[in-house]
């Protein structure tokens, strides 16, 4: 029997919070944008986690992924065993 294998993204297959990262990208990419992250922070969290994933971009090349864990997924999903990425993130982020 082949049971899916299913992954946590933020604080275990990243070493962060993709919310964290789209907030800190939100104040870099923007001279305003620490003026609307503090707008952005009255709506319901996952409000702010889809408006921050719609207008920011991350590169993820530099995210701080956990590569004995990354490592060990390659290896299953090699076998063919199936991944499935489980977030609370929003959806276009993940």
């Amino acid at each position: 029997m082949n049971i899916p294998l299913v992954v946590d993204l933020d604080g275990t297959l990243i070493h962060t919070d993709l919310l964290v990262e789209s907030a800190n990208a939100r104040i870099t990419q923007n001279l305003d944008g620490i003026f609307t992250l503090l707008g952005l922070l009255k709506k319901k969290r996952d409000q702010l986690k889809l408006e921050l994933a719609r207008s920011t971009s991350i590169d993820v090349s530099v995210l701080p992924f956990n590569e004995p864990l990354l490592t060990w997924l390659q290896i299953q999903k090699a076998t063919g065993r199936a991944l499935v990425l489980a977030t609370a993130s929003a959806e276009p982020l993940a």
